[in-house]
């Protein structure tokens, strides 16, 4: 087709200069932003502002992902900031606290100490060390029952069932069945094995979750999650893995076959603390408690705790994390609180909080590592939107979140090159609890918010950001270690589980006892199992191995065989499962990748809207040497800000691992941890 002679097309025009003019406004004030000087602030110990900090000598503040950071600041003793810290007679309060705003990031922490100086020149100088706030979790203990004073502590475990699945309880004296929904904020007695165990909390409802139905030749119709744990006659095992024809023991110790295990939609979903019992009877059918997500549990466990900090345990609600059933004063009077969130959209690995009288911080240390999470902070202050609607609290109140910037299960990148791109991958752990690994997506969709040149971030289910090492680029430092795998096999345990000595015992009494009476003589099976059990006892199951075929196959033939792992006491248990684990863990291959890059180069540091990335956030880097191109992905684990009257504010980061550990210490330390947990959970 030709156009007719004659015909006017409209073309928009482009001034190119007024386009060139708004690109350097553009680039000038975001280079003023960058090195404009922090918002540095002091407050008391209320929280009632004393001062904007201007006449700073120096400073330098460090953010450390799960851990604490510190900020360390010199002012000139005559400033009158610094005289107010120095008269403590007329300070009304002896605890001080910073805060500095930069680049949409917020650090606050606490006065750890200050020293006056005196230089040569006669000069004073105020030397001010202040922990972050994430030193709080340090000073928050995780009671084993957080519903009862410290003199009276019963263990307690969480479950999750249907709403309207049906618990045996004891009311009045005799046997009863009630829908856990109707037990919502309702102290109870649960019967297990005959035996009543107290609730002092009753249930509590923790979201929407996918349900199942799962019914018995009998007819016994119990609905629960997938993986909702069941006792078989092969122990406890997740719903979904019995299988239609499987068997599973009801709640007199008979065992019953499933005929039928069907999706039955989304249903709201319950939790109840019990006090030492480690199964229940639901529908007749015996179930172990089951734990939540990892986010979930740890900030529900943080969220109690605070609850029993401000005495207001009473007015739990059905869903301890909905702000919805939360009183109407709110937490209007709390110096922190923990950030609601629904477990439905949780998508962070299982996890079991388990603690007896420990810190908040050691009680989750190891999972938000294995689950790639970050606790994060921040105070609340005047001029600042609500944390969510209606959060109604007080200027200063600590807002305390657990974030998941890795995509770790979701989907994110581990790896990739420069010319084929980042590969996109979840992490996943096998049915066995033990086996880990990487599931490649073949074809990742861009997040919307990548198609707006307006946005300024990373997303945890695409990284984009990229430093490439070289003699001009923005990597100041770096340093990659590689240490191959071990043993091809780890063993763990000491004695039989549970039931097994006792069942051969059983077994040598009533053969003694049968042949005693064929012979016409008195029972001799009690004194034949005294004989025995020296010889019999811990011989049958003691000990477990599991062998990783794809490790071994890597190795090639002549490789490290056996590993035996310490702090499991009975094979097949819980605490075998995770002594299992941490020998898995001990001998697997590792790769640790240190980076200091600097800020601006090109990538910003800051929050979203004002940097490209922060701590948390998983960028990648290249390695001289590998192969041309390759990418090495790791999350962002200590961020740092300094400056001084001579240099403007910058950024400093460190991408993987902080500090390299010496192997020796570093196995004793996981080792001290699993034997502390095992010794937690007791026997299981």
């Amino acid at each position: 087709m030709v156009a007719a002679v004659g015909a006017r097309m409209s073309v928009d025009t482009i001034d190119f200069d007024a386009a060139y003019a708004q690109f350097k406004a553009d680039v000038a004030k975001e280079r003023h932003q960058r090195l404009a000087p922090p918002l540095v602030r002091i407050w008391d110990g209320n929280w009632a502002l004393r001062g904007r900090v201007n006449n700073i000598i120096s400073a330098e503040i460090t953010e450390v992902n799960n851990d604490v950071g510190m900020a360390n600041i010199e002012l000139p003793l005559d400033y009158w900031i610094s005289e107010w810290v120095v008269n403590l007679d007329k300070r009304t309060t002896s605890n001080i606290h910073l805060t500095v705003d930069k680049d949409n990031i917020r650090w606050s922490g606490r006065l750890d100490s200050f020293t006056v100086r005196k230089n040569e020149d006669g000069t004073g100088v105020l030397a001010m060390a202040f922990r972050h706030d994430y030193a709080e979790l340090l000073h928050i203990i995780c009671y084993p029952n957080p519903f009862l004073p410290p003199e009276v502590q019963f263990p307690k475990l969480w479950f999750c069932l249907s709403g309207e699945t049906r618990i045996l309880v004891r009311e009045n004296g005799l046997p009863a069945l009630r829908a856990i929904k109707d037990l919502a904020g309702r102290p109870c007695e649960v019967l297990v094995d005959g035996k009543a165990h107290r609730s002092e909390t009753g249930s509590w409802r923790t979201g929407v979750q996918g349900v199942y139905d799962l019914v018995t030749e009998s007819g016994k119709t119990l609905r629960l999650t997938a993986d909702h744990r069941v006792l078989t006659p092969n122990g406890w095992v997740q719903a979904q893995n019995i299988g239609v024809g499987g068997e599973l023991v009801t709640d007199h110790g008979l065992t019953e076959r499933v005929v039928s295990f069907t999706y039955a939609g989304e249903e709201d979903v319950y939790d109840m603390a019990v006090e030492d019992a480690h199964r229940f009877v639901a529908e007749g059918i015996t179930v172990h408690n089951c734990f939540g997500p990892a986010k979930w549990a740890l900030k529900l466990t943080a969220h109690l705790n605070i609850m029993r900090l401000n005495g207001q345990w009473w007015d739990l609600g059905a869903d301890p994390l909905d702000p919805a059933y939360w009183p109407t004063e709110g937490r209007s009077t709390w110096s922190m609180v923990v950030k609601p969130d629904a477990i439905g959209s949780d998508n962070s690995m299982p996890a079991l909080v388990i603690s007896r009288m420990k810190s908040l911080h050691d009680a989750s240390k190891k999972i938000v590592a294995d689950a790639q999470l970050t606790w994060t902070f921040r105070r609340f202050l005047p001029g600042d939107p609500e944390p969510w609607p209606g959060a109604n609290l007080r200027y200063g109140c600590l807002v305390i979140d657990l974030e998941d910037r890795s995509g770790f299960t979701t989907g994110t990148s581990f790896f990739g090159d420069l010319f084929g791109g980042l590969v996109r991958a979840f992490a996943n752990i096998g049915k066995d609890g033990l086996q880990e690994g990487i599931d490649i997506i073949n074809d990742p969709s861009i997040p919307p918010e990548y198609y707006d040149p307006t946005f300024k971030g990373t997303l945890p289910a695409a990284p984009w950001v990229i430093y490439r090492d070289g003699p001009h680029t923005g990597i100041q430092t770096s340093e990659f270690t590689v240490k191959p795998a071990t043993a091809t096999n780890v063993i763990a345990g000491g004695h039989s589980p549970a039931g097994v000595n006792e069942l051969i015992g059983a077994a040598v009494q009533t053969v003694g006892d049968l042949i005693a009476a064929a012979v016409f003589i008195p029972p001799v099976g009690g004194a034949l199992d005294r004989l025995l059990a020296p010889l019999y006892t811990d011989v049958l199951f003691s000990f477990g191995r599991w062998g990783f075929a794809d490790r071994k196959a890597k190795a090639g033939w002549s490789h490290y065989h056996e590993h035996f792992q310490e702090g499991a006491d009975k094979a097949y248990s819980l605490g075998w499962l995770l002594a299992m684990r941490a020998g898995q863990w001990a001998t697997r291959e590792t790769t640790s990748h240190e980076v200091v890059v600097a800020d601006g180069a090109p990538f910003h540091i800051g929050g979203k809207g004002f940097g490209h990335f922060y701590l948390g956030d998983r960028v990648g880097s290249t390695v001289r040497g590998m192969a041309p191109g390759r990418v090495f992905v790791d999350r962002v684990s200590q961020v740092s800000l300094a400056w001084n009257r001579e240099q403007a504010p910058g950024w400093r980061i460190t991408i993987g691992q902080r500090d390299l550990q010496d192997p020796v210490l570093k196995a004793w330390e996981q080792l001290r941890e699993i034997i502390s947990l095992i010794q937690d959970l007791g026997v299981i």
